[in-house]
């Protein structure tokens, strides 16, 4: 563990990077928001922003956390979700899965244009955990 801390550190303060703070720091924005608008009557909840890192020698990554939809709220005349309402949720978390890789498709298009100065050989990589 403190080894990757340690690459990922050098990585951060290593000589002159290819794609600067800034440019990454926009592209992070960037997906926040594409996110955030892409289902308009139910978006996806981003829990936390997205984050984004260069590697020289590596590329572009990306990371961010999404809950695909928000479960029934618990109270006290609903203690738990009921079976009918678990399987609702299960149902339209895996339909919108595809949705979410045609997102995740087109945000990685987006950043390939947008940071051209990260060289050829090196990648572009967007990682979303999802919420369960």
């Amino acid at each position: 563990m403190r080894a990757l801390a340690a690459v990922l550190l050098a990585a951060a303060v290593g000589g002159a990077a290819a794609v600067s703070r800034p440019a990454i720091a926009a592209m992070e924005k960037a997906f926040d928001k594409r996110l955030e608008r892409d289902v308009v009557e139910h978006p996806y909840d981003l829990l936390g922003m997205t984050r984004g890192v260069y590697l020289e020698g590596y590329g572009a990554v990306f990371t961010a956390e999404v809950a695909l939809a928000t479960a029934p709220g618990i109270s006290p005349f609903n203690p738990r979700p009921t079976r009918p309402q678990v399987e609702a949720l299960r149902k339209k978390k895996l339909d919108r899965l595809p949705a979410l890789r045609r997102t995740m498709r087109e945000m990685l298009v987006d950043a390939a244009s947008s940071l051209d100065t990260v060289p050829a050989e090196e990648q572009l990589v967007l990682a979303i955990s999802l919420f369960s």
